[in-house]
């Protein structure tokens, strides 16, 4: 990735369905600012709040149940999501997932292999994680439990935070040699 001016201002070219170009178009007319500003806004302030649903779950359950509740959500979501994109019959609205039979059945096995992944016991290697989520058949939980283990994202390393023992035994993304270094 390239170095770049923090003050800059960049294009990016972003594709998204027409019901939802239509909304922010709708969104910025009632704001009366820009479909771009308003997108920016938006964008922002999804990054603005991502850390206040971690701190109320954490407030309301501890830590670790809170960094429980917030790997589920993704597993969920994205089996959700991904079974309703891979299927041309489905709604256009990828967020009714819960209304697709096909797609609820991948969220629940997604929940069922992160929580079996995850469950308490003898200390397991990031590699053992890896493998029982494997066994499991739920990639949705796949990319979730693997994001955990090896993510170096803001959301990544506060889920090992909260999670505490339960992925211990996985080393730290930074601690690992990567490919093609000399270390």
């Amino acid at each position: 990735m390239a170095d770049r001016d923090k003050t800059a201002t960049i294009e990016l070219k972003v594709r998204m369905k027409e019901p939802l170009r239509a909304r922010i178009e709708a969104a910025a007319k009632d704001r009366g600012v820009s479909m771009n500003a308003e997108a920016v806004e938006r964008l922002e302030q999804s990054f603005r709040d991502r850390g206040s649903m971690s701190r109320t779950l954490e407030f309301a359950y501890g830590p670790q149940a809170a960094g429980l509740i917030l790997s589920i959500m993704r597993a969920m979501t994205d089996a959700g999501l991904w079974a309703m994109v891979s299927n041309p019959d489905a709604s256009d609205d990828f967020n009714s997932w819960p209304q697709d039979p096909a797609a609820y059945g991948d969220a629940m096995r997604a929940v069922a292999a992160v929580l079996e992944t995850l469950r308490p016991g003898a200390p397991v290697t990031a590699e053992q994680l890896k493998e029982r989520v494997a066994q499991t058949g739920s990639r949705a939980a796949e990319r979730t439990i693997r994001l955990i283990v090896d993510g170096t994202t803001e959301w990544a390393i506060h889920r090992r935070q909260q999670l505490g023992d339960l992925v211990k035994a996985a080393p730290a993304p930074a601690a690992r040699k990567r490919k093609g270094s000399t270390q």
